[in-house]
Formats: structure tokens, C-alpha cells, sequence
């Protein structure tokens, strides 16, 4: 067994080989949440919410690596809560507060084809437009965790917390009175650890996609983030007759916080190999299906956005990720002085080439970062506005350049050469280690002047034998490659 104590006292070496420290980090919840004293505890939810053993052990994983963090090498927050009685006593007020804020639904569940899940913004929303107009949109359910804008059809407002069927939240606090409080309290005279807290999520994650499969039935269910995938979820979703949960992949594969225990029946990848790390880090996943991406489909080949760069097109465009001092990428020792050598190149380049053109696109979450700021300030860098068409940007430019953009992997499948600026070759949190992006990976100042030098010469060519395949399928389709596989009207075509 596992002691709760152990688990809380695992700390990652921020100056060892971090592939490592997150299989250790995995090897350590698997072991906790796999003893054999929590057995009881997962039948109770088997028995009385019909949650598989093995549904509800993934979730409970991902939910405790979620408390991991990577820059304070610890756990924090409480995963295991203190007293029991204050426990078992603000269990019930949880869920005495779903109550309060459930609705009671029509007795007969609405039809659909696809339910598109969890969109939390009106630009995500239009990503998925392409792909709801080829179910149709009457047939296409946006289930929303706040409100949007415009919506073209049917739409569903769903907060965490709020609009449970009332009529599965009281089920629930009956069964928890009955029989969920004395199960947690057994389970922590047995093994001295306070599952309550695990408990509240399972059934938060059960009470929200049971009142929404239950009252919204489909076919199939996607959702954009794939590192919010949830096992309860899918086993809910087909429950209740879904054939395919799915999820896309919307960024690089990231080891540590966000690479941990995903979930689906399909994942649709950018590449033929752009997931392959996931399966080391307990992704229980039923088939990967290369798709290409759909933020490139959207935000290039459909709709460009009104941002118009300057005629004269620029030789280096750095392509800014979602940094911004997170705790969530600060994993390793060297991760914040090689992003802001990312950054010193730049700077250093401009001044030594002062004749070159080179611009900043920063993220679409960036909202001014000091240190960032402070590099660039007395430069001739020009610093594009971040709601600007980064794609354009990029095809606009000689060479566009990153530290770790997806765009690196999207715009190298397009045909468009780009640098990863990896100082020190260290970024294997992110970036593969097997050497597929070595050709386009700049290691030191010297290769970046290099490999920079060489693209906007028209001197690089991509290595014999490189497929472009295998970081991006050809993202101009991919809402009909999508909907192809999930629908087979790709094989009834080419049956015809």
C-alpha cells in the first residue's frame, strides 16, 4: 500500500532528465491509485452510480496530478482534506448547493448528431463551425461554460456546478446520505486517507455529464482540448448511446502538467506521430486518427480575420507561446532562462544585423509580461499586435521562428520552413526527443543565425525521406477528414 504521505511527499529533481521525473511522478499515483485497500471504495461507485472500477481510477489519477506543481516540485492544495466529520459535512453542502442551482428537464431527452463540449469562447465556437455545417447545424449541440457571443444553432449553457437535473441530484444526495459518507469514512479507518475530496470530484464529473447526456443524446461528442478529457465522460456519453467521444489535439504533446491520463475513444492528432509520447504518460486512448489542425483550417484557409500587416513583409517573425511565468511550463530548472534566451537571440540578431526586418506576434492570452518587455524595450523589434493573424504573419515573413508554437509544426507541413529556438537542446518537455524537428531545431545562437540565415536565402531544404505527414496533415479539410471518420461517408464516397 501506498500511503497517502508517501504520495505527498514525491519532489521531482528540476535539474534531472524530466522524461524521467514525470514517469516517476506517474509510477507514484498509479501505485497510490491502484492499491488494493481502495477496492471497496471504487465497487461503491460501481454499485450505486454504475462507474466502472477502472472508469473511476483514471479519473481519480488525473484529478490528484492536477494538484502536482511542477515549479514548486510538490503537491499543493487539498487532495486529501483534514477532519472527516468537516469533510463528510461540506460533501453534502456541495452537493446541497447543485441542488440550489439544478432544473428539472423535459422527460424526453433531445436528439442530435454531434454534441460539441466544454466551449469557452466565441473564436473556439468557430472552430467548430466547419465541421457542425457538415452535420447541420439543426443537428449540432455547443454545449458552452459561458456565454458566447453569436451562435449559428442550437446552444446549451453549462457551468460547472449549475443546471444538474435536479431529479440526479437528489438521487445523489440520497445515495451519498445513505451510503457515500459512511463508505468514505470506512475507506479512511482503513488506509488514513481522506477520499473525500476525490469522492466530490467523481461525483461532480458524474452529476454534470449525466444531466447533460441524459437530457442531450448524440452520436458523437468532441471537444477541443485534449488535455481535458474526462473517463467518466466518455463511459457516460456511450451509456447513454454515444458511439465516439472524441477530442482534437490543439497544442504540442507536453510532458508533465497537461500530458498526464487522457481519455477518449478518438483522438484527432495533427500528425501521424505528434501523440506518440501520450501513451507513455497513461492515455487511455481508443485510436489516434491523424486529422491535421483545426485552428490552421479556421484561422487561415477560412477566415483570416480583418488584421492587415504592413505591405513590406517582414524577414523573422518569433511566434510568442502561452508562457507568461506559469507555473504549468516551469518544470525544469533551465525552462525560464532558455525562454527568455529565445528572446536574447533575437535581440542580439537585430543589433548585429541591424538591416533585418524582425517582428513579435505574441500569443492571444498575452496581456504584457515585464521581463518580455523589458528585452525588447530600446530594440528595433516591432511587436505586432497579438490579436493580428498569426498565420499571416508567418507566411508573410522570410522565416518565422519559436520557442514552441504549435504554428512551428503546422507551418513545417505546409511548406513554410520554420525554427524551434531550443537553447541548449534542453526543451524536452515539449519539444520531441527523438529527432524529428532536429533539422529545423536551433540549439545555439550560432545555428539560429545559421538555420535563419539559410531559410530566408531559399538554401534549406527539408532532410531525404522527411514527411510532412507526420506533424501536420493538410489542414485545409479537416473538418471533413473529422467528419469522414466518424460517419464513414468517406468510405461511402469512395464506394460509389
Amino acid at each position: 500500500m501506498l500511503k497517502v504521505n508517501e504520495l505527498l511527499k514525491f519532489s521531482h529533481d528540476r535539474d534531472a532528465d524530466f522524461a524521467k521525473s514525470c514517469g516517476d511522478l506517474g509510477k507514484a499515483i498509479d501505485k497510490f491509485a491502484g492499491q488494493e485497500e481502495l477496492s471497496e471504495w471504487y465497487s461503491y461507485f460501481e454499485k450505486m452510480y454504475g462507474l466502472p472500477e477502472n472508469v473511476v481510477r483514471q479519473q481519480v489519477k488525473r484529478h490528484i496530478e492536477r494538484f502536482y506543481d511542477y515549479k514548486m516540485t510538490g503537491f499543493i492544495g487539498k487532495i486529501f482534506p483534514g477532519r472527516p466529520f468537516f469533510s463528510a459535512i461540506r460533501h453534502i453542502l456541495a452537493l446541497v448547493y447543485m441542488l440550489v442551482f439544478s432544473r428539472m428537464y423535459r422527460s424526453r431527452p433531445r436528439q442530435y448528431e454531434l454534441i460539441a463540449d466544454w466551449i469557452a469562447a466565441d473564436d473556439e465556437y468557430m472552430r467548430f463551425n466547419n465541421l457542425m455545417s457538415l452535420f447541420g447545424r439543426d443537428k449540432c449541440l455547443a454545449v458552452t461554460v459561458k456565454r458566447i457571443g453569436a451562435a449559428f444553432g442550437p446552444t446549451a449553457l453549462r457551468p460547472t456546478g449549475r443546471a444538474y437535473d435536479v431529479k440526479i441530484v437528489l438521487g445523489t444526495i440520497r445515495k451519498e446520505i445513505c451510503g457515500g459518507i459512511w463508505i468514505n469514512l470506512k475507506t479512511m479507518a482503513v488506509t488514513g486517507i481522506n477520499v473525500f475530496a476525490l469522492s466530490g470530484h467523481v461525483l461532480n464529473q458524474y452529476l454534470y455529464y449525466s444531466s447533460l447526456f441524459r437530457n442531450n443524446r448524440a452520436k458523437y461528442c468532441i471537444q477541443e482540448r485534449h488535455y481535458q478529457t474526462s473517463a467518466i465522460k466518455n463511459h457516460l456519453f456511450q451509456k447513454y448511446g454515444g458511439r465516439y467521444s472524441c477530442t482534437l489535439q490543439k497544442n504540442i504533446y507536453q510532458l508533465g502538467s497537461c500530458g498526464f491520463y487522457y481519455d477518449a475513444d478518438i483522438l484527432f492528432s495533427l500528425g501521424r506521430r505528434t501523440m506518440e509520447r501520450a501513451f507513455g504518460s497513461g492515455a487511455r486512448i481508443g485510436e489516434v486518427v491523424p486529422a491535421g489542425s483545426m485552428f490552421m483550417e479556421y484561422h487561415w484557409f477560412t477566415d483570416r480575420g480583418p488584421y492587415e500587416l504592413p505591405e513590406d513583409a517582414y524577414d523573422i517573425v518569433y511566434l510568442g507561446v502561452n508562457f507568461y511565468g506559469s507555473n504549468r511550463l516551469d518544470a525544469y530548472s533551465t525552462f525560464v532562462d532558455d525562454y527568455y534566451e529565445a528572446y536574447r537571440w533575437l535581440v542580439r540578431l537585430s543589433k548585429e544585423r541591424p538591416e533585418l526586418k524582425i517582428a513579435v506576434i505574441h500569443h492571444p492570452n498575452y496581456r504584457g509580461y515585464g521581463p518580455e518587455d523589458e528585452l525588447l524595450s530600446g530594440t528595433n523589434i516591432h511587436r505586432l499586435e497579438h490579436c493580428a493573424n498569426s498565420y499571416d504573419a508567418a507566411f508573410r515573413s522570410g522565416c518565422p521562428v519559436t520557442f514552441c508554437s504549435t504554428m512551428g509544426y503546422e507551418l513545417i507541413a505546409h511548406g513554410k520552413q520554420a525554427v524551434f529556438m531550443d537553447p541548449g537542446r534542453r526543451d524536452t518537455e515539449i519539444l520531441p526527443e527523438d529527432g524529428m524537428i532536429d533539422p529545423w531545431r536551433a540549439v545555439s545562437y550560432e545555428d539560429f543565425v545559421e538555420k535563419t540565415k539559410n531559410i530566408i536565402e531559399g538554401r534549406f531544404n527539408p532532410p531525404s525521406g522527411f514527411c510532412s505527414e507526420d506533424l501536420c496533415m493538410d489542414s485545409m479539410a479537416v473538418s471533413k477528414r473529422i467528419y469522414g471518420r466518424l460517419t464513414g461517408a468517406k468510405e461511402k464516397n469512395e464506394g460509389k
